[in-house]
């Protein structure tokens, strides 16, 4: 029973990843951002909310990133809990929650594609803004922080819900980034909407 389970679950999980590298040259913002809350309104039908269920979006952006650079990694542990994936082909690694050090300040990125053993990709994921600009001003200051010690990385605040672009957050999130090839930002719930892989192939 017990090896039925995990089949249950690696199916689950392998649904997701197959129809993401089958469909990679051509999923955008609006694709990534429908699948996720497509879930959650499912899963209200067979619980009644959506409640204590999270990581799913972070999963589908963290394997995205993980099939466009290219698929094929193995996964190397860091410790007990925690792996990171070093590519087959290429120079690059991609790890999910990796700590990193600056000034004796430990972060732990939501995404963090390193090339020749030095970050190059540094990646904050929010679904909302729950505490507004504050939420932001954390993570933005936190890609600062990184980028003053690894000038040579690229850092990126992605969002899943959208805001009012006349309001303070979205000046701020134009203020910062701005002028700033190091450091851009993505919001899945935008009018506009992104081919993933044209993103990724400008800003990287």
């Amino acid at each position: 029973m017990t090896k039925k389970s995990r089949e249950i679950g690696i199916n689950f999980l392998n649904n997701f990843d197959k129809y993401i590298a089958e469909n990679i040259n051509d999923l955008t913002t609006l694709d990534i951002f429908t699948m996720y809350f497509d879930f959650f309104e499912d899963l209200k039908r067979f619980k009644g909310n959506s409640n204590s269920f999270t990581g799913l979006g972070e999963y589908l952006l963290f394997r995205y990133l993980y099939n466009y650079l290219g698929g094929s990694f193995e996964a190397v542990p860091i410790t007990k809990e925690l792996f990171i994936f070093k590519s087959l082909e290429n120079d690059y690694c991609i790890g999910k929650s990796s700590p990193i050090t600056v000034e004796s300040k430990k972060y732990y990125p939501d995404i963090m594609v390193y090339k020749n053993n030095e970050p190059f990709l540094v990646a904050e994921i929010k679904l909302y803004l729950t505490s507004g600009l504050k939420d932001l001003e954390n993570d933005i200051n936190k890609l600062k922080h990184i980028h003053e010690k690894y000038p040579n990385s690229k850092c990126l605040f992605i969002c899943f819900k959208g805001f009012s672009k006349k309001g303070k957050i979205y000046k701020h999130l134009i203020d910062e980034t701005e002028g700033k090839e190091w450091l851009n930002y993505l919001i899945l719930e935008e009018a506009e909407e992104k081919n993933l892989k044209e993103f990724f192939d400008t800003i990287l």
